[in-house]
């Protein structure tokens, strides 16, 4: 296993391969992506530049002829209201028009993205949707 950072020192166990690559440089991530049998690309969250990000390891992937592609998306990720996730949807619709193998994993909230609601004497949470519909968080 190999996990590509923009920065070394990630603290992965020793027996996972740590390969320093930038999303900026589709040379560098082919060289992380060369010899892979699959690639698991989690983007950057809430990133303006995710679309340019996804291109340049869809370039990098087909560089480096890897067999699988998987792209981290969100749920609904067609919701033009909320830009972060259009711009998933976009970088989607570029993978589905590429040439690659690839699968699409849209899974639903984070569990732990709810910590980020609470109140800075962590006494309250205040949610962005309501709590009584059903909702599925994954941790």
């Amino acid at each position: 296993m190999r996990a590509v950072v923009h920065r070394p020192g990630a603290g992965f166990p020793d027996d996972i391969d740590e390969v320093v690559a930038d999303l900026a440089s589709p040379g560098s991530l082919e060289l992380a992506l060369r010899g892979a049998r699959a690639a698991y690309y989690i983007p950057p969250a809430l990133s303006e530049r995710e679309v340019e990000f996804a291109r340049h390891v869809m370039d990098a992937a087909d560089a480096a002829d890897l067999p699988r592609l998987v792209y981290h998306s969100v749920m609904h990720p067609q919701t033009p209201s909320m830009p972060h996730h259009w711009r998933k949807w976009r970088a989607e619709e570029t993978l589905r028009a590429s040439d690659l193998a690839w699968t699409i994993v849209q899974p639903a909230m984070y569990a732990q993205s709810v910590l980020a609601l609470l109140n800075r004497r962590r006494t309250m949470l205040r949610l962005g949707y309501d709590p009584d519909q059903r909702f599925t968080l994954i941790d």
